[in-house]
Parts: structure tokens; sequence; C-alpha cells
């Protein structure tokens, strides 16, 4: 939890407190626009059905307004169990009539149906977690089935390492994705989820040699510090970025779990 909404002593130092106004304002501008949503709409104004960015918004609106009630000192929504099980049923009617039908999904820019959209499914699941099993405890396999059915990059709704869309950056973010889900699962089937994902993300955090590839792949950081994606595009102050944001929190998320492969990431000291 403190790796998606700080805690209270983190929360409380000076530099943050721009970012908390900002979590406030967010919700209670979506709250604002829930308030207003017409006839098949969700928030108002936020057409649904045809535009894969707007569902992508939908679900981020979602998460920001469950993380302003989660993130210690962001203000009047904190703590608010209404405003959560209002997200929740948010989630509900999304999946029931936007996202559920894989004969309706998966239109538009494919980033959105195996990464963003997910993203902001899991986070803020993990984010309610408590009042997901007191309010909608169905949500979560329901969710994690069809994100599954969304990696159609992926081989069985699964990862796929052959894939040229499962690489560098990308690869880091389904991987961290699929670690929270294995987290809400909570079961034998959620373990084997984590530790696949965290062997399938370790393979992005290797040195890339363009001599010996693996999988095929040019994607990923070099010996020389440069980093890769898209097969050939330097992307170190983007994509590059954005992975190693992943691995810190991954190391996060997993610390004190059993499942971190920290000194896989970051190799401890030794002296000498």
């Amino acid at each position: 939890m403190a790796a998606l909404a700080g805690t209270a002593a983190s929360n409380a130092r000076p530099e943050t407190a721009a970012k908390l106004a900002a979590v406030d304002r967010a919700a209670r501008a979506n709250l604002k626009a829930m308030d207003d949503a017409g006839e098949g709409e969700l928030f108002a104004g936020l057409a649904l059905g045809t535009d894969e960015a707007n569902l992508n918004t939908a679900y981020r609106r979602l998460y920001e307004t469950a993380l302003a009630t989660r993130a210690p000192g962001s203000g009047g929504l904190y703590g608010d169990t209404a405003v959560q099980r209002r997200v929740l049923d948010g989630l509900a009617w999304l999946h029931e009539r936007h996202y559920a039908d894989q004969s309706k999904g998966y239109y538009g820019n494919w980033f959105h149906w195996e990464i963003g959209i997910s993203q902001h499914i899991s986070k803020t699941l993990v984010l309610l977690a408590d009042e997901v099993r007191a309010h909608r405890p169905e949500l979560v396999r329901a969710y994690v089935a069809s994100m599954d059915a969304y990696l159609r990059n992926g081989t069985d709704g699964d990862v796929n390492l052959d894939s040229r869309f499962h690489t560098g950056a990308n690869l880091a973010d389904i991987t961290t994705n699929r670690v929270l889900q294995g987290a809400l699962l909570g079961d034998a089937a959620g373990d084997a989820r984590i530790r696949k994902a965290l062997t399938d993300q370790l393979t992005v955090f290797l040195t890339i040699d363009p001599y010996h590839l693996r999988h095929g792949v040019t994607d990923g950081h070099y010996a020389d510090g440069s980093f890769i994606q898209h097969a050939s595009v330097a992307y170190t102050g983007s994509y590059g970025k954005g992975l190693l944001s992943r691995v810190v929190q991954t190391l996060k998320i997993l610390d004190g779990t059993g499942f971190a492969h920290g000194e896989e990431l970051v190799r401890p000291c030794t002296a000498g």
C-alpha cells in the first residue's frame, strides 16, 4: 500500500504537499463528473464504447479517486468508505458494460488493453482491497480473468517473451501489473502468478548483448548505459526511466513478502 499511497510519515514531508493537494482536487473533480453523468455515462461527457483512450481515462479517474481515500494527508476524502464503494460500483459498471465482453473489446491501441487499463484496475483494487472483500468480492476474479483475456500479444493469458510487444519497459509494466493481480488473488494461483511475473521481469534488467540476443529482443539497457525501445529508438529519458521506476516499485511492493529477488536486482555491498 505504501508504494502506491505513501505513509503518514512520507506524506507529511513538505515536498509532498503539492502532490497530495493535486490528488484531492482530481478525486473531487472526478466525483463531480460522476454526479453530473447522464444516461449511459460513468463520467459526464466521457463517451465510452468506441474510444479506448476514453475507457482508459475512466479507469484512471477511478484510480485517482481511490487514491485520495487511501493516501494519508490527502484531504477530507481519506478513509471515506462511501467514496470507496462508489469507486467499486464504477468498476463493476465498466466491467459489465464495456470490458467483460471480449468480442467488443480490444479496439484501437493495444497498449491500453494490455497495459494501461490493467494498470489502473490493478492499482485500484489493491488500494481498496479491504473494501473489495466487504462490498464486491467478485470483482477481483472477474477482472483478473478479463485482464488475462486482453493480454492478446501474450500466450494463454500470460507474457510471451518472444512477442515484440512484451519487451523492455512494456514488459516491466505488464509484469508489475501481474504481481499486483497475484497479490489480490491471495491463493496458490496468485503466488504462481507473482513468481512467473518476477521471472519474466528479471529478463528486462539484463544487459543487452547485441551479439547474443535473448528472444531476439534489442529493447533494454546496454553496457554503455544507453537504452533502446521499439527495436532501435533511443528512449533513455522516457521508456528507460519508466523501466527503472518499475524495478524500484517492484522491490518496494515485494519487500518483506518472501517473493523479492532483491539480490538479483540490487547486489549487496561487500567489504574489500
